[in-house]
Formats: C-alpha cells, sequence, structure tokens
C-alpha cells in the first residue's frame, strides 16, 4: 500500500514528497525548503495558516542562508525542534567534524566551523583506528558529525561515543553491502539521495533515514562555458562496458540503434580537464543510474558545460531543470532513447539556447560552496530533531576493511598494508573464539586484496620482493585455518579456490581444483552461507564472477526476504563451475555455469565457445542462438559478433538478425573511442575471450615473484613487517 504524504513526510522522505506531493499539502512546500527551493517554499507555506507553516517557512528562511528571518519567527514557535533549531542557529559559529571527499576551500558558508578528519586530512598512522574524541576539546563538544559517503571511508572505531548527532549519507550501499551494512547501524540518522534508496536503506537498519536530493554538486574544476564547435553528436563515458553494470549495457545498446550519429565513447574515466573538454565539444549527453530518482552527478556536469541531457523520466534532475533548460527524459523500459536523442539533434539550435540557459542555472545552484552550505543547514535542522538515545552497537561487528580493489575511492597502498596489519593482529585475538566464519574470510580478504593491487606499488618503495610470497602465504594459511573449523563453508572455499586459482601456482592450483571438484559434486542444500560472509569487492576479477546479482540477493535477504540464500549458493557454485571449466576445457562445467546463471554473459560466451569445439549434432545451432543473445543485447556484444561473423564466412550459415545486429556493432566500431592510457586494463574488466586456454596446475594470472609455497599450517600469521 503507498504511504500518504503526511506518513513520508514524517518518515523524512523529503525527496519523495517534494517531488510526488500534492501542492495542496504543506509538507510538499516543507519538503520544498528542505531540499533548497526556498523561495517557492516560503511562497507556498504562506497559504497555511498554522504552527507548521510558520517552523518550515523559518527553514525555508535558513537553508536560504537568511539567518535573521529564520530566528524571528523560531522565537513563537514553542516546539522543542523549533526551540533546538534557534538555539543551533544563534550560535556564532555551529561546530562540525566531518569526513568528506571535498576540498576544503569549498566550505565558504562562515555559520559553520568544520573541521575535516580522516585518512585525506592526517597522517595515515594516525587516521586509521582513530580515537574520535582526540578532534574536539571535551569541554566544547561539535554539535554535529557527518560522513559523506559512508562507503568510501574509514570511520573512527568508537564513532558512537560522540556527544552531539551523528549522521552519515550512503548512495553505493548496495555495491558495498558486505562492507559497509554493519557500520550504517553506527549512526544517529542515514541519508540517502533518492526516495527510492529511502524505501530500501529503512529495511536494512533500524535508524531513522532521510531523503535529500542536494547530495551532489559541481565541482571548483568545472571550467567556464566558451563557445567551441560542438562536433561530437552523443558523448558518452563511465563504466559502461563494465560486469557490474548489465543495466548500462542495455541502455548502450539502444544508442547503438542510432547509426547515423557521431557517437564519441570512453569505458571508463580520464581526468577532469579532458573531461570537461570532451563534454564542452559534445551536443548530448546521457545520465543513466540504478537508483534514477536522484541527481545524476554525470547529468549536472554535462549541463554545466551545455550539453543537452537525456536523463531517466523519474530522475530528480528534471525536477530542477526541464527541457526549456536543456534536459530531457527517456524511458529505459520503452526503448525510446533513440527517438529522443534524434529528437534534440534534429531540433539543436534550439536546445543549445536551452542547454546555455540550463548550464547558468546549475552552475548556480549546484555550485559546490552553495551545495555544502545547504547541506549543512540541512543537517542542522536534523540535529536539531528531538530524538531517543542512540542504540549501542556491537563492536565486534565493525571490522574496518576496504570497499575496493583498485577502482573508484581508494585508499593509498601504505594505508592498505597499515590496516592489513592491524586486522592480522585482530585476528590472533579472536581466531582461538571464533564461532563463526567470519573472521577468517574477513582477514584473509584484506591480504588477497593487498597482493591483488598494492604489492606492485609498494615494490617500488618500502617492500622487498619476499612480501609477495609472505602475504600469499598468510592468505592460504588463514583459509586454512578457517577451512578445518568450518569445512561446509561455502565462502571459505569459494574465496581459497579463487585466490590459488589467480594468485597459486601448480602444487596449490592442483589441491584447489580438487577442492572445487568436491565442492561442486555436495548437494546444494549442503552448505553453510550468510550474507554477511564476504565474497571480495565488486573490481576483484568481476569478470568470474556474479557480483551484480550476488550482492542484490543480500541486499534483498537484508530487507527481510529469506527465501534467496539458495540463490547465493547457485551463484557460487555457478563461478566455481566457470573457473574448473577454465582449467579442465570441459563443457559440462561451462553448461552448468550457465544453468545455475544464465544472466551472465560470460559463462554463455564461453559455453558457447565449447559447443562449437565440440560439434555435436545440435551444437552449432544451440552455440548461434546463444552468440546472437550475446551480440545483441550483452557486454560481451562485440566479442560474440566476431565469432558470428567468422561462422557465416567460413560456414556460409545463414545467421537470423545478422544484418540488423550487424548495422549497430558497425556503429560501435566505428565510433570514436577515446583511449584511456590512466586506466590499468586488469582484473576488474579481462573478458575470458583475451585468456589463453590454461592447462592443468597453471594459475589463470601470475604475480609478480613466482613464490614457492610452504605449509601454512594453522598458526596465526605474523604482520608483513
Amino acid at each position: 500500500m503507498k504511504n500518504s504524504t503526511t506518513e513520508l513526510f514524517l518518515s523524512g522522505n523529503y525527496a519523495g514528497v517534494a517531488m510526488t506531493g500534492s501542492r495542496n499539502e504543506w509538507q510538499t512546500f516543507a519538503s520544498l525548503a528542505l531540499i533548497g527551493k526556498s523561495q517557492e517554499a516560503i511562497d507556498g507555506l504562506s497559504r497555511f495558516d498554522h504552527e507548521n507553516a510558520r517552523f518550515y517557512t523559518a527553514v525555508a528562511h535558513w537553508m536560504n542562508g537568511d539567518d535573521e528571518p529564520a530566528k524571528c519567527l523560531l522565537k513563537d514557535i514553542p516546539t522543542p525542534h523549533a526551540q533546538n533549531l534557534l538555539t543551533l542557529i544563534s550560535k556564532p559559529q555551529i561546530q562540525v567534524i566531518a569526513q568528506t571527499p571535498w576540498d576544503d576551500k569549498d566550505f565558504l558558508d562562515h555559520k559553520f566551523h568544520v573541521r575535516q578528519i580522516g585518512i585525506q586530512r592526517i597522517d595515515a598512522s594516525q587516521a586509521l583506528f582513530e580515537d574520535i574524541h582526540n578532534h574536539y576539546d571535551g569541554n566544547n563538544p561539535p554539535d554535529l558529525y557527518f560522513c559523506n559517503m559512508v562507503e568510501w571511508h574509514i570511520l573512527p572505531h568508537n564513532l558512537h561515543e560522540l556527544p552531539c548527532p551523528v549522521f552519515g549519507a550512503t548512495a553505493d550501499y548496495d555495491a558495498h553491502i558486505q562492507t559497509c551494512y554493519s557500520w550504517l547501524q553506527l549512526f544517529d540518522e542515514l541519508i540517502v539521495g533518492s526516495h527510492k534508496q529511502w524505501h530500501e536503506v529503512r529495511k536494512l537498519t533500524n535508524v531513522p533515514i532521510t531523503s535529500y536530493l542536494k547530495i551532489y554538486g559541481l565541482p571548483s574544476s568545472v571550467p567556464f562555458l566558451q563557445p567551441v564547435p560542438r562536433d561530437t553528436d552523443f558523448f558518452l563515458s563511465g563504466t559502461t562496458l563494465n560486469p557490474y553494470h548489465p543495466d548500462k549495457i542495455r541502455i548502450f545498446h539502444q544508442i547503438l540503434q542510432v547509426p547515423e550519429i557521431n557517437l564519441r565513447f570512453l569505458d571508463g574515466f580520464i581526468g577532469s580537464k579532458s573531461y570537461f573538454s570532451e563534454l564542452a565539444r559534445s551536443k548530448i549527453s546521457y545520465s543513466y543510474v540504478r537508483y534514477p530518482d536522484g541527481i545524476p552527478s554525470r547529468g549536472l556536469e554535462a549541463l554545466a558545460m551545455g550539453c543537452a541531457v537525456v536523463t531517466q523520466k523519474e530522475s530528480a534532475l528534471a525536477f530542477y531543470v526541464d527541457k526549456e533548460y536543456g534536459v530531457v527524459t527517456y524511458s529505459a523500459e520503452k526503448n525510446d532513447l533513440p527517438e529522443v536523442v534524434r529528437y534534440v539533434l534534429r531540433n539543436w539550435c534550439e536546445f543549445q539556447k536551452c542547454a546555455n540557459r540550463g548550464a547558468e542555472l546549475v552552475r548556480r545552484e549546484f555550485a559546490l560552496p552553495r551545495v555544502i552550505s545547504q547541506y549543512l543547514r540541512f543537517l542542522t535542522f536534523l540535529a536539531a530533531k528531538p530524538r531517543l538515545q542512540r542504540r549501542v552497537v556491537q563492536k565486534s561487528d565493525l571490522l574496518q576493511k576496504r570497499g575496493v580493489t583498485k577502482r573508484g575511492f581508494i585508499f593509498p597502498s601504505e594505508v592498505n598494508l597499515m590496516m592489513l596489519n592491524h586486522n592480522l593482529k585482530k585476528y590472533k585475538g579472536l581466531v582461538e573464539n571464533a564461532n563463526r566464519p567470519n573472521i577468517f574470510i574477513d582477514i584473509a580478504r584484506e591480504a588477497v586484496l593487498f597482493l591483488a593491487s598494492d604489492i606492485k606499488q609498494l615494490l617500488k618503495t618500502s617492500l622487498n620482493e619476499a612480501s609477495t610470497e609472505k602475504t600469499l602465504n598468510i592468505a592460504l594459511g588463514i583459509y586454512k585455518a578457517g577451512l578445518n573449523r568450518f569445512p561446509k563453508s561455502l565462502v571459505l572455499r569459494f574465496n581459497f579456490v579463487r585466490t590459488v586459482f589467480h594468485f597459486g601456482f601448480p602444487s596449490d592450483v592442483a589441491e584447489a581444483l580438487r577442492l572445487a571438484g568436491e565442492t561442486l559434486q555436495v548437494p546444494l542444500s549442503d552448505w553453510k552461507i550468510e550474507v554477511m560472509e564476504d565474497v571480495f569487492p565488486w573490481d576483484f576479477y568481476s569478470a568470474f564472477f556474479n557480483y551484480r546479482r550476488y550482492f542484490d540477493t543480500v541486499k534483498e535477504i537484508l530487507m527481510d526476504d529469506t527465501a534467496k540464500r539458495e540463490t547465493l549458493v547457485k551463484l557460487i557454485l555457478a563461478s566455481l563451475h566457470y573457473y574448473v571449466g577454465h582449467y579442465t576445457g570441459n563443457i559440462e562445467h561451462f553448461q552448468q555455469a550457465v544453468l545455475m546463471d544464465p544472466e551472465f554473459p560470460f559463462y554463455t560466451y564461453h559455453y558457447a565457445r565449447h559447443l562449437l569445439i565440440r560439434e555435436g549434432t545440435n551444437d552449432f545451432k544451440e552455440a548461434i542462438e546463444l552468440l546472437t543473445k550475446l551480440a545483441r543485447d550483452s557486454m560481451l556484444f562485440n566479442e560474440a559478433f566476431s565469432m558470428l561473423e567468422e561462422l557465416r564466412s567460413k560456414r556460409k550459415c545463414n545467421i537470423q538478425e545478422f544484418d540488423t545486429i550487424a548495422k549497430a556493432i558497425c556503429h560501435f566500431r566505428k565510433s570514436r573511442q577515446i583511449d584511456n592510457p590512466t586506466i590499468e586494463r586488469d582484473c576488474w574488466n579481462i573478458h575470458p575471450s583475451q585468456l589463453l586456454q590454461p592447462a592443468v596446475g597453471q594459475p589463470i594470472r601470475n604475480v609478480t615473484v613466482q613464490p614457492v609455497l610452504k605449509e601454512p599450517g594453522i598458526q596465526p600469521p605474523s604482520p608483513l613487517f
């Protein structure tokens, strides 16, 4: 049943009420005040003559930086929230402790004194595992703390001891669910950027959830808008061809249905100067995000550079700027993106004027200092709310782990080394009494990620080559100790096998193949699996495991759908079949991988390849069908179509849809693809089609130094240093 406006408002879903509420309800205008549409809120609230309308009129003035009118109104409102807010905004300065990705120079609202902490601000050895009480004067405690975004930072271990409201914003909680879930429970209130996220996150935690739209702003690096020729019709960049984003692939295929446009394409990211230069020469850019009803930051950046922006129909960007400002919407489900793109290009002369107006508006309203000012003022409104006593969090659940291998918001390698050593010491104290496999899984995880991403960097500076062998031995030793204790833990087995397959050597690979084979013979129902048993970050060899479906399933279970645990088992077993298939060349393993996880294109691609090798009675027909589907709608479209081209040429066979698909592929191949030398073509986007068929006993990917493994035993490992 749909929540009423009153229910949504009282529950903190201000974004949802602002975007969908009736103009006959005061809560709609109160929500507009809270998302920064101050004048519209003040005008709307003037129609209502009651205490709530006066309170949120004061809030609208406060959000707009007009402190005196806000204080005048609040003086006559006796509610605790109003009086708490009056007390806060009457202070000469509001004291804030923050962890953000923003530069100190963008904090220009002098009403706030902001002390930024974290690994970007102070010495890493102090920032890791720091005591939050070291960051303020006990006689003058802060008024509030906030973190933006929770999944990007290493949080103080005793954050919950702060004597002030503690706020955290999160956006990619689903992609980092196994890393940040326990930490989400720490906060007094969590902030999300859309009302869809609000509905999800409130099912993931017991703390209050608030939706607030203006979480992102335009960085100061946005250059001035210059009148330059726009010779690119459509510019596309970001994580487009990535295993974690199958939904983006479907949108990309819609773009390829417009072969007449001049497409400029980058799979990944480039420096800000080059990025804004590309936008400045483009007519159209588009935005697609997993949670479409928020503000797409890349859409803001494109519009700021005078691009017309096509964005999802649910997008909050279209709530601030519409077609008159160069923003049009599309529906991914209706497949109407090609039609929308053609419409903009046909009317480009008019849209260019609209986009220039849009650029002026977003550069003003979404300038980062303004966004930060309104954000801090919104947090002050939240801090003034009367609230219950903070819930006690089990500190044993708060293991500090890195969120990614090497993509996104990453920590310096030296920080990762310190974190690994700290967690190894923690392992020594916890291993004897461990009643779950999580401690073995989590500590070994950090050693493996250090091996996958940091060893090469630190070999140039502080580490010696023996550290590679030692790190691998540490990880395998922890896994073996865990398997001795918890032989039915599927995640322990899975992570151990993957570590050996990517980093191990002949004797170890033989052992891992044996263990994987045994695992695949056991009935699904016999395996033990818990949602918080970490299967590595989404960018750890992501072409070999369907992280997106796995983490989405974990999220659904945590939101109370307990019927999905068998799905987790199937996804892991599918990946194991795929690995074993690569090592043995046995087509049955590729077939089982496809049967257990038919959505993941890499499994299907290699199964089709082996069908063509086997050449059974119906193998050729089935392979053609699979490759055609991959060429039509997967991220392996180019690889699959290349095989279809070869088959059509050599066997002179007739392939349905070939000509239709060929038009889209030809458009892709002719598009001006931007080479990005700053991206390491590594574990996150290796296509198995690019790998040599490994022989039994040979690793899929070698580490720099080929170690000779010693028997790790079950002794707790020592730190690297």
